[in-house]
């Protein structure tokens, strides 16, 4: 059976200072960082995608 001193060897042995993961950098700004044209552009695909739900008869769901 394979036991705690086992697993700790394995984490140990796992770690290390640098594994090549980058993690970004996350700004903080409020609101003026969203892109309007962006949110525009979110809301005519919506409209676009229930047209097409519409014409299929799933526009219920």
């Amino acid at each position: 059976m394979i036991d705690k001193k086992f697993w700790q060897t394995i984490a140990d042995n796992w770690s290390k200072e640098d594994d090549g993961i980058a993690i970004p950098e996350i700004k903080k700004g409020g609101i003026e960082l969203i892109d309007p044209s962006v949110a525009t552009m979110d809301a005519k695909v919506d409209e676009e995608v229930d047209d097409i739900l519409a014409d299929l008869g799933l526009d219920d769901f």
